[in-house]
């Protein structure tokens, strides 16, 4: 099998303050119908404050030359490899350039979602952005110690005040005869209810594992998910979120967007209206909030982000790189799996198209006898730096100047009646497990719990058979 991309040391995170949070993060697990509650190992903590964060006017010799970018980038990056101020400075040209040329293209070409969206920041102020950065309020984020260490079982506010029965638990329970399957197998309802009082999801899980490294007994799981069930006020929605750090410090940048994603949804006037719109500019958002980190170096550090935002009978799923989701259908006698997500890998057509004209390079590392070794991946065109193993993510500011980008690709899906569960995961999940192989080994359990922890077990049995190290693990098992 191809080999993996390579795995860095991340450092000691700083220690963090407490903060109290209505967002959840894995490992999880969740029903609608259960109080607030948590184990003994208590909730997750972390310290946020706001402070304003100017913008800056694009530099004409900057906006008007990004090959000047990728050089800066690289020059700054190998000759400054710790220092903060030079990769701030190279994140402050390469959003000056992209502000720039989106104001560029706004003029000509108007205004809509793909090219020159009107986003909303946090202080309410309107920016314009295409591609990555924008200007936004800066929220000063302590870094936390890795939360995913040793699991821990957080439950969801109650969404109802007490459920008359719970359905007998298990992927079969799902099927017609539950509150969700009746409500879409109704003949008397429409296609699509006009209004739902409760989530599609009945009971949800997550678990996250670190990797193995032989040479690095000290490794940090840089894999985070979240879900806020019910998101916001409305106890028909639910966020969840899945972020694969990879980088020095990834795992650094992963809980940052893992914290700060679903509050950047939550603010997008637009959501109930347009929620792809609302998702696209949470991330740019998000990202954009990111690079102004002073204590999170993002130059070679970043994170694949999928995100799924259930609304009524509608699920949207926004994706950044190589994080995975899937739908998982009752078909006959079987289960078929049905993709929300499509990976962003640099041999995929269109991917590497972006690369090539922003002045990327893209190919495989070669070793000692220049034989191709492992996947393609992203370079700058003079420098073998960054090596990014995909063209879509959160930070990686030096890969930002060669076409990676935080945009996400959304998918619109109508739940289905024979819609059983959803199954998100890091790549950790996905590197030696097919989808379909997915839904049908997590249709085997009665419960998410159950589900989860046999995919994680069974990724991990292929990592050992495959490899000599074990990537982080991530995976996300909800019922409906």
């Amino acid at each position: 099998m191809a080999s993996r991309k390579p795995i860095v040391v991340p450092s000691v995170a700083p220690a963090r303050k407490p903060f109290t949070s209505g967002l959840t993060l894995s490992t999880g697990s969740g029903s609608t119908g259960s109080s607030a509650a948590s184990s003994a190992t208590g909730a997750r903590a972390n310290t946020t404050g706001a402070s304003p964060s100017g913008a800056g006017a694009a530099s004409p010799s900057i906006a008007n030359n990004p090959s000047a970018i990728a050089a800066a980038a690289a020059a700054a990056a190998a000759a400054t490899s710790g220092s903060t101020a030079a990769v701030r400075e190279v994140s402050r040209q390469i959003s000056n350039l992209e502000l720039a040329q989106s104001r560029r293209r706004l003029s000509i070409m108007g205004t809509d979602r793909n090219d020159g969206a009107t986003l909303t920041t946090l202080d309410g102020d309107k920016q314009f952005d295409t591609t990555e950065h924008i200007d936004v309020i800066r929220q000063t984020v302590e870094s936390p110690a890795d939360p995913l260490a040793s699991p821990v079982v957080v439950t969801v506010q109650q969404q109802q005040q007490q459920q008359a029965a719970k359905p007998a638990a298990g992927v079969a329970a799902a099927a017609p005869g539950t509150a969700a399957a009746a409500a879409a197998s109704s003949a008397a309802a429409p296609a699509q209810p006009a209004e739902r009082k409760e989530t599609l999801i009945r009971e949800y899980y997550s678990l996250s594992k670190v990797g193995y490294v032989p040479y690095n007994p000290g490794k940090v799981n840089q894999d985070r998910a979240c879900e806020v069930v019910p998101f916001g006020k409305s106890r028909d929605k639910a966020f969840f979120g899945v972020f694969d750090g990879h980088g020095q410090h990834g795992h650094l940048v992963s809980e940052f967007v893992a914290r700060n994603l679903p509050k950047f949804l939550m603010r997008q006037k637009d959501l109930d209206t347009s929620p792809p719109s609302a998702l696209s500019a949470a991330f740019l958002n998000c990202n954009g909030d990111l690079a102004t980190q002073p204590r999170i170096d993002c130059a070679f550090s970043g994170s694949t982000g999928v995100a799924v935002y259930i609304t009524g009978n509608k699920i949207y799923c926004a994706n950044c790189g190589d994080s995975r989701a899937v739908i998982g259908r009752r078909q006959g006698s079987g289960y078929v799996a049905i993709p929300l997500s499509t990976d962003h890998k640099p041999d995929r057509h269109d991917e590497y198209n972006r690369i090539i004209a922003a002045g990327g390079r893209v190919e495989a590392c070669r070793g000692a006898d220049g034989v191709e070794v492992g996947p393609v991946r992203v370079w700058l065109r003079g420098q073998d730096v960054p090596g990014l193993a995909m063209t879509r993510s959160f930070g990686d500011l030096v890969a930002a100047s060669v076409g990676v980008i935080a945009r996400p690709e959304i998918e619109d899906y109508d739940h289905h009646e024979d819609d059983v569960m959803l199954i998100m995961g890091s790549d950790g999940i996905w590197e030696f497990i097919t989808s379909q192989e997915a839904v049908e080994i997590a249709a085997k359990y009665s419960t998410p719990e159950a589900a989860a922890q046999a995919l994680l077990r069974e990724a991990e049995a292929r990592w050992r058979e495959e490899e000599e190290v074990i990537d982080d693990i991530t995976v996300l098992v909800a019922f409906f």
